[in-house]
C-alpha cells in the first residue's frame, strides 16, 4: 500500500505532467523514492491515466450519445411539429374545402329551390290559363250548341210543316191520281174487253172423228203405241192436210191414224165468233183390247 502523500503526490503528478510538485509533492526526476517505490507508483499513474482516458472515453461516449439522443429528439421534435403543421396544414384546407363545398351546395340548393319556385310558379300561370281558356271554349262550345239546338228545331218545325204540306198535297194528288188511274183503268177494262170479244179465239171441236183401221199385221205382232196427228182444219171444219208428230209406234200404226184423220171433220175455230183456219193436235192411241 502507497501512503496517502505518496499517492496524492503520484496522481497529481500524472494529472500536472512536468508541472512541479507541491502540497509536500516531490519532483519526480529530483525525488529520493526508492525504485520498488517508484515502480509502484508509475504502475498507479499508468492505471490513473487507463481509468481516466476510459472516463474520458465513456464520458465522451455518453456525451456523444447524449447529442446524438439529442439530436434524435430535435429531430423527432422537428418531424413530429412538421407533422403536426403539415396536419393542421391539411385540417385548415380540408375544412376550407368542405367549407366551400358546403356553400356550393347551399348556393346550388338555393338555385335549385328558386328553380323550382318559378317553374312551380310558371306552371300554376300556365294551368290557371288553360283552364281559362277551357272555360272560355266550353262556353262557346254551349252557346255554339245552343244556338245549333235551337236552329235544328226550327228547322225540324219548319221541315215538319213542309212535310205536312207536302203530304196533304201529296195525298190530295194521289187521290186524284187514283181516280183517274181507276177511271183509265176501268176504260182500259172496257177497251180490253171490246178487243178480246173481237178476237176471242175458240179452238175447234170434234165433230165427227172415226177410229182409225188398227192394222192387221201391227194387231197380229201385237204392236201397240201412241202416234200424235197435226191436223190443219179450215173454216168450214175439214182437214186439209195432217202430218205426225216424230214417234216410236210401228209405221203400220202412224199410216193408219194418218189416213184417219184425213176424214175427220170438226166445229171449226172461231175468231170473234168468226171461222177460220186452225191446226189442232190429235193424240191417237193403239192398244190391244182382251
Amino acid at each position: 500500500m502507497l501512503n496517502t502523500p505518496k499517492l496524492t503526490a503520484v496522481t497529481f503528478a500524472a494529472a500536472c505532467g512536468a508541472a512541479l510538485l507541491v502540497a509536500g509533492c516531490d519532483d519526480p526526476k529530483t525525488s529520493s523514492t526508492p525504485p520498488g517505490i517508484k515502480a509502484q507508483d508509475d504502475a498507479a499513474q499508468k492505471a490513473a491515466a487507463q481509468k481516466m482516458m476510459a472516463e474520458k472515453a465513456a464520458a465522451e461516449k455518453a456525451a456523444a450519445e447524449k447529442a446524438a439522443a439529442e439530436k434524435e429528439a430535435a429531430e423527432k421534435a422537428a418531424a413530429e411539429k412538421a407533422a403536426a403543421e403539415k396536419a393542421a396544414a391539411e385540417k385548415a384546407a380540408a375544412e376550407k374545402e368542405a367549407a366551400e363545398k358546403a356553400a356550393a351546395e347551399k348556393a346550388a340548393a338555393e338555385k335549385a329551390a328558386a328553380e323550382k319556385a318559378a317553374a312551380e310558379k310558371e306552371a300554376a300561370e300556365k294551368a290557371a290559363a288553360e283552364k281559362a281558356a277551357a272555360e272560355k271554349a266550353a262556353a262557346e262550345k254551349a252557346a255554339a250548341e245552343k244556338l245549333a239546338a235551337e236552329k235544328a228545331e226550327a228547322d225540324r218545325l219548319a221541315a215538319e210543316k213542309a212535310a205536312a204540306e207536302r203530304a196533304a198535297a201529296e195525298k190530295v194528288a194521289a187521290e186524284k191520281a187514283a181516280a183517274e188511274k181507276l177511271a183509265a183503268e176501268k176504260a182500259e177494262a172496257d177497251r180490253l174487253a171490246a178487243e178480246a170479244a173481237a178476237r176471242r179465239l175458240e179452238a175447234p171441236k170434234g165433230a165427227r172423228i172415226t177410229a182409225p183401221v188398227y192394222p192387221e199385221a201391227a194387231r197380229r205382232g201385237g204392236k201397240i203405241g201412241t202416234v200424235v196427228v197435226n191436223a190443219t182444219v179450215d173454216a168450214s171444219g175439214h182437214v186439209v192436210s195432217a202430218t205426225l208428230q216424230p214417234s216410236t209406234a210401228d209405221q203400220a200404226l202412224q199410216d193408219a191414224a194418218l189416213a184417219a184423220a184425213k176424214t175427220w171433220t170438226f166445229t171449226p175455230a172461231t175468231r170473234g165468233g168468226k171461222p177460220i183456219q186452225s191446226i189442232i193436235r190429235v193424240p191417237v192411241n193403239f192398244a190391244m183390247n182382251d
